[in-house]
């Protein structure tokens, strides 16, 4: 079994997190609010809520070993709290609101636990979806999941040719798919602040109209899963 440290003053999380892995039979978890008279030796990883009032969050991550994996839970959204999640090699990082059904899966991802490809890539899309705003109330972002398994599992060519596979499936029009996927990509567009764009999408997107074409951000996205992937292996 997995030993897991949850470092939170959060009263309402730490019940949540007791209540959701209260029989859990690969992780167990040690929930704290400091660090005092524990060995953090004896855990495989630790978990920071990253307001705490008694531990200064950083200075923990900057002095733990890198033989211990970290996580992070950030309060919000936040590109400047996430470069320095980066600077200091966290491992996992999840923003509140996030699902614990969705904690856990990227735990086992960490430890290695014997996941399919389509249920890890599942989690990585739907991961990367939610940190740019793009939501399931749009038809859109279905289209899109679809189109990303058509790319890793069946090895398709990022076109104009997977609008057809997608309208003959779906026995839609072919503009129809691909101004479903325009639309979620644009309400996700408009939701993000400049910087977050400039630092997702580079110079690929048409900030002054706000857009960027289909097929420049399934490039994109499909870049970072494959990169993400990567870094489990």
């Amino acid at each position: 079994m997995n030993k897991i440290l949850l470092l939170s003053d959060d009263s309402e999380m730490i019940n949540i997190f007791k209540n959701y892995f209260i029989n859990n039979s690969f992780f167990h978890f040690d929930i704290r609010n400091n660090v005092q008279n524990i060995n953090l030796y004896d855990y495989q990883l630790i978990i920071i809520d990253y307001i705490l009032k008694e531990i200064d969050s950083f200075e923990l991550l900057n002095n733990l070993d890198k033989s211990i994996k970290k996580a992070v839970i950030l309060p919000f959204y936040s590109m400047d709290l996430i470069n320095i999640g980066g600077h200091l090699e966290i491992n996992l990082l999840f923003i509140k609101p996030f699902s614990l059904k969705s904690l856990e899966e990227q735990l086992k991802i960490a430890f290695n636990y014997n996941m399919g490809f389509n249920e890890i890539l599942d989690y990585q899309i739907s991961i990367l979806f939610k940190n740019i705003g793009l939501t399931n109330k749009y038809k859109g972002v279905k289209y899109l999941q679809e189109i990303i398994f058509l790319i890793f599992n069946e090895k398709y060519n990022i076109d104009s040719k997977l609008y057809r596979i997608l309208a003959n499936r779906h026995n839609k029009k072919i503009d129809c798919i691909e101004k479903n996927i325009q639309y979620a990509i644009n309400k996700s567009l408009n939701k993000m602040k400049y910087e977050d764009r400039l630092d997702t999408y580079g110079y690929v997107a048409d900030y002054d109209n706000g857009n960027i074409s289909n097929l420049d951000f399934i490039n994109i996205i499909v870049d970072k899963i494959k990169y993400e992937l990567n870094k489990k292996n």
